[in-house]
């Protein structure tokens, strides 16, 4: 007769290797389908990391994604939603519509840089600051804001029209 703790061990080791040839199993299984689909899947793997067709995203920052292909970083974008539609975009070669995303992306970041540079430029300037460096300052700060808030729209309207456009219809062969 076999001990109680050695039928406990072994049916943990066994239920470990199970696990184990579930996971390699279930990673074969995305592998094949990112690299073989005609449309990008869209898959969860982790809290921070995200695979989008042949491309994987990275959360870099609370506004930085890393789009990665092949261990590249293909770009880092300000928005998820522009990092994923990019990604799908690109695998199903509608290069023209993932372009302006990234523009869009790209000009939201930009000026959200140059209000966080010059709000902190403000907060720091002192009162032996002449009147006319703040003045200019704060115009400047002004004018960032609402450069943000104009690229922050078109990319919202963009990253809407993405979420419309019907990326399955193209490839199909009637």
């Amino acid at each position: 007769m076999v001990a109680p703790s050695i039928k406990n061990d072994l049916g943990k080791l066994l239920v470990d290797q199970a696990m184990t040839n579930l996971d390699n199993w279930a990673l074969r299984e995305l592998t094949h389908l990112r690299n073989t689909a005609d449309f990008p899947i869209c898959v969860a793997l982790s809290n921070k990391s995200w695979a989008v067709g042949k491309y994987t995203m990275h959360q870099l920052g609370s506004h930085q994604w890393s789009v990665v292909q092949d261990s590249r970083t293909v770009h880092v974008f300000y928005s998820k939603q522009a990092a994923v539609f990019y990604s799908v975009f690109n695998q199903c070669n509608r290069f023209k519509s993932a372009d302006d995303l990234l523009e869009s992306d790209q000009a939201v970041a930009k000026h959200n840089d140059e209000v966080e540079f010059y709000s902190l430029r403000l907060a720091k300037q002192t009162k032996k600051t002449d009147e006319f460096t703040q003045q200019l300052r704060w115009i400047r700060y002004l004018d960032a804001k609402a450069k943000l808030k104009t690229a922050k729209e078109e990319l919202d309207k963009k990253i809407n029209y993405a979420k419309y456009n019907k990326i399955w219809t193209a490839g199909l062969k009637l």
